[in-house]
């Protein structure tokens, strides 16, 4: 079987599906990881043979219906899993309102991946007519996170540096390389902004965002003063433009901005405490047994509370400071890894072996995709259509076309096959061959 995954940002997609990959491979299946742009390009070149497409959003709009429809009508089989946007909501209804989930919207997979017991149970009630398809299977980067592949997260810092707090930023609209208005476009295009109210908790949600990392930023600055036993790391979200944080803490010598190209865990396993709000890092952070401590202002309009309800709260610098003092002594914070813990226990699956339960899944209802192979001739062929695009690109670059659908990314080959390795000798698997066929189009099998 082939199961291609299109990926948008690897730095936060790439360990799981690495995880994923090494499970795969010890099935016989291949797993071909690259953009959507080039998968759906050698798609319309029909030079992609017949796979499980696995994608990771529920919402449907009308582009990606038109995508998707391609996609089955070439004989290919469609599964989901949820990326994370359903475990961020305090109330799952918000999550569906936002990202604009309609129960009558067209569903077109074979299964769809749930993280937890929560978003199992409130898909199946919401799609009620193809409650079948939904499976609690857990998360892929839920796996990574655990304490089996600790090895994958060994501190990058130098011996004798200073013991350091994470900041962690989730401001990607209010720090990110492009204005949030021209973000907001992406909404757009995903139908996020179906209604007047949709497109009203945005802007409010953008007003919000600027508040609570102004909060940040003080917070940064009085902790970089207070504290100067300590270093001060930030982590800059994805989109994240590293520059503006640089330019911010220009004059504070204990405040370091890391780099938000590789994988945010190393950071959170070595880190005395991660500081957020309304982030995926306080979920991470808490399954990696690491104090979590949220602060600032509440997310009212787009209802991230889940992490905010992790670890301690703080919502003034006085509080920080309290509960900062509280939480450097370990045996302080045991309670609240406790009630973390148990916040967590139906919203995160914690069985270790999603992988495997995805791939069972794959195999039990895609039987006549079973024994698809690349050869050397379609990989040929799939490196010609690449090179063609990517020529063309550049001749458009001369003229002056910028709207150009071009990958925006680079798998990383030294990274990505030193996790691989570690990956598959804590799995006692045998490591898959891997085969770059240009720079965001890998093949493992």
């Amino acid at each position: 079987m082939i199961i291609y995954i299109p990926i948008e940002i690897p730095v936060r997609e790439l360990p799981g599906y690495l995880l994923f990959c090494a499970s795969a491979k010890s099935r016989g299946h291949t797993v071909v990881m690259a953009s959507g742009i080039s998968l759906f390009l050698l798609l319309r070149c029909k030079a992609l043979l017949k796979g499980c497409y696995l994608i990771k959003n529920v919402n449907i709009p009308d582009r990606s219906k038109k995508v998707y429809s391609r996609f089955i009508h070439q004989g290919f089989d469609l599964y989901c899993q949820e990326q994370e946007s359903s475990v961020l909501f305090g109330n799952f209804k918000s999550h569906l309102d936002v990202l604009n989930i309609r129960s009558d919207q067209v569903m077109p997979f074979k299964g769809v991946f749930c993280w937890g017991q929560r978003d199992f149970k409130e898909y199946k009630k919401f799609f009620h007519e193809q409650e079948h398809i939904f499976h609690d299977v857990g998360s892929l980067r839920a796996d990574i996170w655990s304490t089996k592949y600790i090895q994958l997260r060994a501190s990058k810092r130098s011996e004798g540096q200073k013991p350091y707090l994470l900041f962690v930023s989730n401001f990607g609209y209010v720090m990110g390389k492009r204005h949030w208005a021209e973000e907001s476009l992406v909404s757009r295009s995903l139908e996020h902004f179906e209604t007047l109210s949709q497109e009203q908790t945005f802007i409010n949600a953008i007003a919000q965002e600027s508040k609570i990392c102004s909060e940040m930023i003080n917070a940064v600055k009085h902790l970089s003063q207070k504290y100067d036993q300590y270093d001060i790391l930030i982590r800059p979200h994805p989109r994240d433009d590293i520059d503006k944080w640089k330019h911010i803490f220009c004059n504070n010598k204990n405040v370091f901005v890391t780099g938000n190209d590789d994988s945010i865990s190393h950071w959170i396993q070595n880190a005395c405490a991660v500081i957020q709000n309304g982030c995926t890092s306080a979920l991470e952070a808490t399954l990696q047994k690491v104090p979590v401590i949220s602060f600032g202002s509440e997310r009212i309009y787009d209802d991230l509370s889940i992490p905010n309800k992790l670890g301690m709260r703080a919502k003034s610098l006085l509080e920080l400071e309290q509960v900062l003092e509280n939480i450097l002594i370990p045996q302080n914070y045991i309670q609240s890894q406790d009630k973390s813990d148990a916040l967590l226990e139906p919203i995160v699956s914690r069985n270790g072996d999603s992988s495997s339960k995805i791939l069972k899944i794959m195999e039990e209802n895609s039987p006549s995709l079973m024994h698809q192979e690349i050869t050397f001739g379609d990989m040929l062929k799939i490196k010609a259509i690449l090179a063609t695009k990517r020529f063309f690109d550049s001749l458009r670059r001369v003229i002056g076309v910028k709207d150009l659908d071009v990958d925006t990314f680079d798998f990383r080959d030294k990274i990505l096959e030193q996790d691989l390795r570690i990956i598959c000798s804590v799995l006692d698997l045998k490591e898959p061959e891997v085969t770059r066929l240009n720079k965001s189009f890998l093949l493992i099998r």
